[in-house]
């Protein structure tokens, strides 16, 4: 606990609204990134740093100029980023079975699939660039107690991929995506440190935070960790004694960060009953955006202690929602919009000052706790089935096991219940997030919206009426849709935000999930279609409205194939291109031009980039076959 204290308190006294922030702030040194100055190791520890800048206003009769500062960063701070240092990838290989599969497509193809072996190897060899460990000369053990306070860094073990750009440090949901790319890498070494590391920071903080840095302890992300453990088990497998070894360390942490989700992030919708929200534990600036979070109040007019603790929680509760900034925080954003100005920053300035983060339950977030729950039950009859029976306490041990699996599918039940209840819209047939106070659904549109298709949430419901509507209707016009955006399919439909996760930006996770909806659902249809129990299957002949037509069964299912097909070509199509015109993988893209980077937002476009080159890569493995090479030519 005292690690904890330790940590809690370098992140209120240096970092966290101090004199020297404030200071460093109004000098407008870090106009361009005011992370570049949170992320500065210390040359020495904290008091030290403390004491000398009281020394520093003694010696300037408080009148500290811009050379008297720059001078003592100099003698006080490293260089951004020198907790770092690059991590050779001991389980790298230069051929993979992937370019062995796309050998094989161009021999029966006449040599085509050359563009798509040639994304592949660059993307492959990204990881390289992008591998971090802690640099030796930092002591382990002061990093880990904080007795020197010498680092805004969170230590952890083992090497780990960085998104890249300003983002330097390990990020909670960017780690899904990067890990279904390294898994395609085969870099399974890799993998398994990164999720050592998640399950080391989840046992001290009860947690993980936004990214591995001390500032960032007041939230989390979307929490994906047991998604990671899935992925990987499913690339390795349960056989060997290290696997189920690794299964039984990882169960109770998973099962520690659920319960911490549960009492810290939700709220009761009816007695006794739960969903969760985004709600940071934060009442000041954010450090790594601490001048443009105290310019918003002052633009923004506001005065009041309430208000402005308000505003720097939704702030926050924003990014831990990973969708950082969108109307979609934003109840009555049509009404509360700067509607008389066109020009960005005051679009921002108007949006950012009334956000909700903290008073609406997201639809996908709420799937993401079901399958959570799904996987920890699975997991725990994974470890009954492989109980040996001759061991003298097996009983017992399996009867634990049983009651734990029990458990956590009871909550996925309930759960689902509940995310059909408060989150789907008949009369619109659409999932859409729910506002708390107003006890209303949000109906504006985000790719949020299609993550109970991927969880297949309704799709056992007994009324075939009802299991219709939340099976396809979600889809009904996706064909559509996919071919109206050659960028990548956009976050809202809402344009002019000046937000990065609004219209036009398309960003790499949303088109993974929204891929994963489509297969769930196409192959819902497939195993119906082969059921022998006809109670359970869904009828091939009757039809129903899609794409403004009545369609059968089967053409929903080639519709949503041919959507599908057409997504993940544009994604590659996305990705080669941007990296053909700029030497880049961009972070986010731009829908409605093919290859283009996102923009708008608080930081300028990054590139690297982790999550991107990681959807990549599963993207080509898993849909090699209806993909064909972009059809570009410099």
């Amino acid at each position: 606990m005292d690690r904890v204290k330790n940590n809690r308190n370098f992140a209120k006294s240096l970092y966290q609204d101090s004199e020297i922030l404030q200071l460093i702030s109004s000098s407008k040194l870090y106009d361009e990134d005011f992370k570049s100055f949170v992320d500065k190791p210390l040359k020495t520890d904290e008091e030290t740093v403390l004491k000398n800048f009281e020394e520093l206003k003694s010696r300037t009769n408080n009148n500290i100029t811009q050379s008297d500062l720059v001078l003592f960063l100099e003698e006080n701070f490293k260089q951004c980023g020198h907790d770092f240092v690059d991590a050779e990838l001991l389980d790298f290989r230069k051929n993979i079975t992937l370019f062995n599969k796309i050998k094989n497509k161009m021999r029966n193809t006449d040599g085509k699939y050359e563009k798509v072996l040639y994304l592949s190897e660059v993307l492959h060899n990204s990881w390289a660039g992008l591998s971090r460990k802690f640099e030796n000369e930092f002591n382990k053990d002061d990093i880990l107690n904080y007795e020197h306070n010498n680092s805004s860094s969170i230590y952890v073990d083992h090497h780990f991929i960085i998104p890249g750009g300003r983002f330097r440090e390990t990020y909670y949901w960017d780690t899904l995506f990067i890990i279904e790319g390294l898994l395609v890498s085969e870099l399974y070494d890799t993998v398994k440190g990164m999720l050592l590391n998640f399950l080391s920071v989840i046992d001290t903080y009860g947690f993980f935070p936004n990214g591995l840095r001390i500032y960032y302890l007041n939230r989390s992300q979307p929490p994906v960790l047991c998604l990671m453990f899935e992925k990987y088990f499913e690339k390795k497998g349960y056989e060997t004694e290290e696997d189920i070894a690794l299964l039984k360390k990882a169960l109770p942490i998973l099962e520690k960060e659920y319960n911490w989700w549960m009492k810290n992030r939700s709220h009761e919708v009816k007695k006794g009953e739960f969903l969760n929200l985004y709600k940071a534990e934060n009442l000041l600036p954010r450090p790594e955006m601490y001048p443009d979070d105290l310019s918003l109040i002052k633009k923004a007019n506001v005065e009041s202690e309430e208000e402005k603790i308000n505003i720097f929680k939704n702030l926050a509760s924003a990014c831990e929602s990973g969708w950082d900034f969108s109307s979609r925080w934003i109840y009555d954003y049509e009404e509360k919009k700067c509607s008389e100005t066109s020009v960005p920053s005051e679009q921002t300035e108007c949006l950012l000052s009334k956000l909700e983060t903290d008073k609406i339950l997201p639809v996908d977030l709420n799937t993401l706790m079901l399958i959570n729950e799904r996987i920890i039950s699975k997991f725990y009859d994974i470890l009954n089935n492989k109980v040996d029976p001759r061991k003298f306490n097996a009983v017992m041990e399996s009867q634990q096991y049983k009651v734990k699996s029990s458990h956590f599918q009871e909550q996925s039940l309930l759960r689902e219940k509940l995310i059909l209840e408060f989150f789907f819209c008949l009369e619109d047939e659409s999932y859409f997030d729910y506002h708390i106070i107003h006890k209303q659904l949000i109906k504006r549109f985000n790719l949020g919206s299609f993550w109970p298709l991927w969880a297949e949430i309704g799709f056992s419901e007994p009324n075939k009426d009802l299991r219709y509507k939340y099976m396809f209707a979600p889809f009904k016009n996706m064909e559509k849709f996919v071919a109206s955006n050659p960028g990548g399919l956009p976050t809202t439909l809402t344009k002019d935000t000046a937000q990065q996760w609004d219209y036009p930006n398309a960003w790499p996770p949303l088109q993974y999930t929204t891929m994963l909806s489509m297969v769930s659902v196409i192959n819902k249809i497939t195993t119906s279609q082969s059921n022998a129990d006809q109670a359970n299957s869904l009828n091939n002949d009757q039809l129903f409205h899609f794409n403004d037509a009545e369609l059968s069964m089967v053409d929903i299912k080639s519709s949503l194939r041919t959507s599908l097909k057409n997504l993940t070509q544009i994604y590659i199509n996305s990705l080669y291109i941007g990296h053909r015109k700029s030497g880049f993988f961009h972070e986010k893209f731009n829908c409605e031009i093919a290859g283009e980077s996102g923009g708008g937002g608080e930081y300028l476009p990054q590139v690297g980039f982790g999550w991107t080159n990681g959807i990549g890569l599963w993207v080509i493995d898993n849909f090699l076959d209806t993909l064909e090479d972009p059809d570009y030519n410099e």
